[in-house]
């Protein structure tokens, strides 16, 4: 709640803790700690990084609940150990680096206020490097509550899944291990899907999971499937990209299957929840035409394309919300 000048201060200068979490994670200087405590000048000989520099930022991480420091000694606090190392049983690495590469966007949102474009356009573009931090970023993310997301949907009469844009293959993986019977397919571009097919290798997941190229706005879906799974698409896109898709997506379904897109739902006033007001605004700095919706909007996109049934279980997955609907 913002309540008084102060207020308006702190949250002003909010993105100093940010800026210094993602430079901190993109020039791995928390890695450098990963074998035990160091002091500044053996930080600065495992990094190579500016003895100034440390001598000031350490400290500062330190205070940010990051580090600990005893006596001359800095090491991990139990939370970066958790997240924050390549090996961490949980890493947050790429998705660090994506934020990371996201912030010149958010730099030039004055332009983009101005002109409702991004001043640098669509920021992944062609850029392989790019697309590959983009698609291990999310996979950092679905990884955090994949295991939620699949306790959360009513998987009776589901033998056959498309993961519709499916990038990383996390929640394919995920349905997978919760319905091993059930065949599943991922469905995305050729250009993330080379990332993806290193991902499942990595996992040894590559057998599990059937991989099908394509742009989901021009090619065929094939199935037909008893369920269609779209995870973070919507949001980049304006409502006739998105009711071309569920028109598709509509086609590609048995009768009275189910599509579950999940997705930060605002309230039909759009003013919350937070996150999702907060999200549609990232939309805007990033993509070209992409935002978040209500939850009223996708059940009229979804009515108009040929679902009924369109209902909302929210917060599932750390902010996110499932909408439902059924192939009428």
């Amino acid at each position: 709640m913002i309540s008084s000048g102060w207020d308006i201060l702190r949250l002003a200068s909010s993105y100093r803790q940010a800026k210094i979490l993602l430079a901190a994670n993109e020039v791995g200087l928390f890695d450098a700690f990963a074998r035990g405590p160091l002091t500044t000048e053996e930080a600065g000989q495992a990094t190579s990084l500016n003895p100034r520099a440390l001598e000031i930022v350490l400290p500062a991480l330190v205070a940010l609940g990051l580090l600990q420091k005893e006596g001359e000694l800095f090491s991990l606090a139990p939370i970066s150990k958790a997240h924050l190392l390549k090996n961490s049983e949980h890493p947050l690495q790429d998705i660090l680096k994506h934020t990371n590469d996201t912030v010149k966007s958010w730099a030039n949102l004055e332009h983009t206020l101005v002109t409702g474009k991004p001043k640098e356009g669509e920021f992944l573009g062609g850029d392989l490097t790019a697309i590959e931090r983009f698609v291990r970023a999310m996979d950092d993310v679905a990884r955090l509550v994949a295991k939620e997301v699949a306790d959360a949907i009513e998987w009776e009469g589901a033998e056959s899944i498309l993961d519709l844009g499916g990038g990383p293959g996390t929640y394919a993986l995920a349905f997978k291990e919760k319905r091993p019977s059930m065949r599943v397919t991922l469905f995305d571009l050729p250009r993330t899907l080379k990332v993806t097919r290193r991902i499942l290798e990595e996992k040894g997941g590559a057998r599990l999971v059937d991989i099908v190229e394509g742009d989901c706005a021009e090619d065929d879906f094939l199935g037909p499937y008893d369920l269609v799974w779209v995870s973070h698409l919507f949001h980049a896109r304006p409502k006739p990209w998105v009711e071309h898709v569920l028109q598709k997506i509509h086609a590609a379904l048995r009768p009275k299957g189910r599509v579950i897109i999940q997705d930060y739902v605002l309230e039909q006033d759009k003013t919350r929840p937070l996150d999702a007001c907060l999200f549609s605004v990232h939309m805007l700095a990033v993509t070209q035409e992409g935002r978040c919706y209500s939850f009223e909007e996708y059940a009229t996109m979804l009515a108009r394309t040929g679902f009924k049934e369109a209902s909302l279980k929210p917060d599932v997955g750390k902010g996110t919300g499932l909408l439902v609907a059924r192939k009428s």
